[in-house]
Formats: structure tokens, sequence, C-alpha cells
């Protein structure tokens, strides 16, 4: 798909600079009867009309998303009721205190709304493990607490937690070079 939206991209560029040369070198320049014969050839109106045709339709497309995207929500509601709403900052806050541990490092919270009456969260934690113990383990224990914790504390039932750890090392490779003169 993301090598369909390139090729849409750069065909869109294409026939944009077409369409822009063809019109700036038909009112100004010094070739002005030379490009207005080009486009006023068999060919030039065919590819004028193409090139026409596929900035019509990405203006179209970007139309319609415009019209059609949806802000991505930022508050929770609380049993489906519209009177009740909790942040997703207040979210990302209770999970980040309840997941930090003596031996984990919490990187990075997201959490997403979801579902169509905006009712359930997915809380996403990037953590870091400092001590070398089982990983398994500590994933549970620490999306149980963020479970528990948004239960007890928001009121936020059945809150999705994924858990996933960092590398928690990394090696530096340096490699000397010796100039000849």
């Amino acid at each position: 798909m993301r090598r369909m939206r390139r090729i849409g991209l750069v065909m869109y560029l294409v026939a944009a600079c077409m369409v822009v040369g063809a019109c700036v070198g038909s009112l100004f320049g010094p070739y002005t009867e030379r490009i207005s014969a080009l486009v006023a050839s068999g060919s030039g109106r065919i590819t004028m009309a193409v090139c026409l045709s596929i900035v019509a339709l990405n203006m179209l497309a970007v139309l319609i998303f415009l019209f059609v995207d949806r802000p991505e929500p930022t508050c929770l509601r609380l049993d489906g009721d519209a009177d009740i709403e909790v942040t997703t900052d207040a979210l990302a806050s209770i999970a980040r205190m309840a997941a930090s541990e003596r031996d984990v490092m919490v990187e990075d919270v997201r959490v997403r709304i979801a579902g169509r009456d905006k009712a359930r969260a997915d809380i996403s934690i990037e953590a870091i493990l400092l001590a070398r113990c089982d990983i398994e383990s500590v994933a549970h224990r620490v999306q149980h607490r963020v479970q528990t914790a948004c239960d007890d504390m928001l009121g936020v039932f059945g809150a999705r937690v994924r858990v996933r750890f960092l590398p928690s090392t990394t090696e530096t490779i340096t490699k000397e070079a010796a100039g000849e003169r």
C-alpha cells in the first residue's frame, strides 16, 4: 500500500508540474507561442487532459479525506455516559505511576480510546527492565498493576494494557582507521 501511495504521489506531482508549467509558459515568458502551439496539438491536449484529471482526482480525494477524517478522541466516556469523561492524560499518568517499579523504568505511555461508544482504553507501555529477571513475570505484574489502578482510581474497567520492553543495553563499536599519507 505504501508503494502505491508513493507512485500516486509522484504521478500527482508530475501532473501538477505539467499543468502549472503549461499555464505559466503560455501566459508569461519568451516562448509563449511555442508552448501554446504545443498545448494546442492533439497530443498536447490529451496530455493536459490526463494531467488535469489526475490533479482533479487528487483534489477530490483530499476533499473526501477532510470530510471523513475524525480527530482521535481525547476523553474516555465511562460506561458510555456522555457526562462522565476521563482524559487520556489522566489515564497515561495513572498508568505511568502504576507501572513504575524499582527495576522497571517507564519510557513511554500511549493511551488510545477505542470502541464505538468511546468507553474502552488501549494502553501501551514501553519500559526498560534494569535487572536480570524473568521478563514475562514482570510484564504480567506491571500489566495487572496498571489494570487494577485504572479500575480503582478512575473507574475505567476493562482497559487493555500492552507492555513492551525495550533493550536495556546498547553496544558501541569503535573502529580506528589509519590514514595513509
